[in-house]
């Protein structure tokens, strides 16, 4: 993380992530993935919800994130489980573009089983 003001983190410029990439930012002690899917930036956490890997190792592909572990698929829109072994979704969290950099807004009220009220819809 390099900035944040009225809670909201800056997390990169923009040319370290163009489309169909990827990568491991901290918000406030918090591991997310943040991901430029075709130009639409996509923020949720981190850390697998089956087996505690690190997303960030994974697989980016058509809008999904693959775990390096045991291949669980998540929605990068929506957090949602796609694939087992994981059954729980993960938490999304808003992602956006300001002067030239990416910013990641963490909300504190998370709905119960890890979806963020800033579940973006595609």
């Amino acid at each position: 993380m390099t900035g944040r003001t009225a809670g909201v983190a800056r997390v990169c410029p923009i040319e370290e992530l163009p489309p169909g990439t990827m990568r491991g930012v901290l918000v406030d002690g918090r591991p997310v993935l943040v991901a430029n899917v075709e130009g639409t930036l996509r923020a949720v956490d981190r850390i697998c919800t089956h087996a505690e890997v690190d997303l960030a190792g994974g697989w980016l592909r058509a809008g999904t994130v693959t775990c390096p572990a045991h291949g669980s698929e998540f929605d990068l829109a929506t957090g949602e489980a796609l694939s087992p072994p994981a059954y729980d979704p993960l938490a999304v969290h808003r992602a956006f573009l300001q002067d030239g950099w990416v910013h990641v807004e963490i909300r504190s009220e998370e709905r119960e089983g890890g979806k963020s009220l800033w579940t973006q819809r595609p």
